[in-house]
């Protein structure tokens, strides 16, 4: 229903009150009050004074008014929290394609099997790989700084979604030593991971 149609019926309906509340207290109240009018509605037959009639049309108007303005305070409500759980909703979103976007630096820890002493191999000579849960193969890159008997990896751009399935390293100097683990993990979380030696040289096992 128009907003015009509403104020029609509201000031229509405060107009009759106040008509009523005037001729109740007037020398002709009588004359309306004992007059009777019949109302059938619903199977029902009722009979009331025009004074009453007058009322209960204007309760009606004012009521019909209070009632559409109501429901269209709760469309509005009911609007406004649609609009706040689709501005939470995607607030919570772009936070989460920030943190993704967002990349940072970690290292880890690792033990290669069969070198107790990290001054053993040239740090130039190891090659770090590593592949991701999404298939994706990157390079790490691998110091001496984590003492003797550890490696120290580190890995970049990564996300916080990020997830490495397995890490290999590679000995460049040509004995052909590789060790590898296959190990779910975050990189973000540190760790120190025991690489399980795989390969060698023909020469070395001589």
């Amino acid at each position: 229903m128009s907003d015009l149609i509403l104020n029609i019926c509201f000031f229509a309906g405060i107009i009759l009150l106040i008509v009523c509340i005037l001729l109740l207290r007037s020398s002709q109240r009588k004359k309306f009050d004992n007059t009777p009018q019949i109302i059938q509605i619903w199977g029902l037959k009722l009979e009331v004074s025009i004074l009453t009639l007058l009322f209960l049309i204007s309760v009606g108007l004012i009521a019909t008014n209070i009632w559409f303005q109501l429901q269209r305070i709760n469309d509005q409500i009911e609007k406004i929290s649609a609009e706040k759980k689709q501005a939470l909703d995607e607030a919570r979103e772009a936070k989460r394609d920030l943190e993704k976007a967002t990349t940072k630096e970690t290292e880890a820890f690792i033990v290669l099997e069969g070198i107790p002493d990290v001054s053993e191999i040239p740090q130039n000579e190891l090659a770090c790989t590593y592949t991701t849960k999404g298939g994706a193969t990157e390079t790490a890159y691998v110091s001496k700084d984590a003492g003797k008997g550890a490696f120290k990896v580190t890995f970049k751009n990564l996300s916080s979604e990020t997830v490495i399935t397995s890490i290999d390293v590679t000995d460049l100097s040509g004995k052909g030593r590789i060790w590898s683990i296959n190990e779910e993990f975050q990189p973000l979380k540190r760790h120190t991971l025991r690489l399980a030696r795989i390969g060698s040289s023909s020469a070395s096992n001589k």
